[in-house]
């Protein structure tokens, strides 16, 4: 659930403070998504999310149920998110109200096997997932619940000719929402992989 979708309009507007310079670094890139089932169980809570542990499980074929089950992708290139494209519609007051925000990105897999082959042709397998992702400097996005209802058009392999390494494969991912999840640090998620 989205900031906006509990929202009461007779609440005070709220106070906005910018950080200063160097407060924080959110990322440059995105370097891994972790994909789940839409009907995934959401985390606790944001306490959840930044624990290590709770992860494990999730991210284990044994300790986690197949519904709740999360595979990560990572070393991933390219991993970037360009601003949102808005959505609106004509209000009954006048003007436009915000109806979505659709947000993309788009990322390269470089480095595969037969393995991940496999992987990827098993989640082609579905139309929509529920994901979080990690960038660079280890933060989280999608919250508790994930991004929901996430669309990934998962690319076919690219073989670019002798020079150019071997193959890979460009791919978007889409969603909706109408705010930013608020990023929780979990630098541990670097390392972890499915087990």
């Amino acid at each position: 659930m989205g900031v906006c979708d509990s929202f009461n309009c007779d609440s005070a507007i709220g106070t906005v403070t910018i950080p200063n310079c160097g407060d924080v670094d959110f990322g440059q890139k995105i370097v891994k998504i972790f994909v789940g089932k839409t009907d995934a169980a959401d985390f606790a809570d944001t306490t959840a999310l930044a624990t290590q542990s709770v992860w494990q499980t999730r991210l284990s074929s044994t300790g986690s149920t197949a519904a709740n089950f999360l595979v990560a992708v990572g070393d991933l290139h390219n991993g970037l998110k360009p601003a949102a494209e808005t959505e609106t519609q004509e209000a009954p007051y006048g003007g436009d109200e915000l109806v979505a925000r659709k947000h993309s990105v788009t990322f390269e897999i470089r480095r595969w096997n037969t393995t991940l082959v496999t992987s990827i042709n098993n989640l082609r397998c579905r139309d929509q997932y529920k994901v979080w992702f990690l960038t660079n400097t280890g933060y989280l996005f999608g919250g508790i619940t994930g991004f929901e209802n996430t669309s990934i058009n998962w690319g076919g392999l690219e073989f670019n000719g002798i020079g150019n390494g071997t193959g890979k494969s460009t791919n978007t991912m889409t969603y909706f929402a109408k705010d930013d999840s608020v990023p929780v640090s979990a630098s541990f998620l670097k390392t972890l992989t499915n087990t």
